[in-house]
């Protein structure tokens, strides 16, 4: 399974339990501009609260 696929099915789960806050780790940077776009806006329609954490 490639990394995007992986931070998919990982947001995915996350969005199932109905999580009230989401938390992911660098979760976001092995996907393409158009199926980030895409996860953030279904992420923030769902989860009441969502974190993001990047390293540089």
């Amino acid at each position: 399974m490639r990394n995007g696929e992986r931070s998919r099915l990982y947001i995915a789960r996350a969005l199932l339990q109905a999580a009230h806050l989401v938390i992911r780790d660098e979760s976001f940077a092995a996907l393409d501009p158009e199926t980030l776009r895409r996860c953030l806006e279904t992420v923030l329609q769902r989860a009441p609260a969502l974190i993001v954490i990047a390293h540089p």
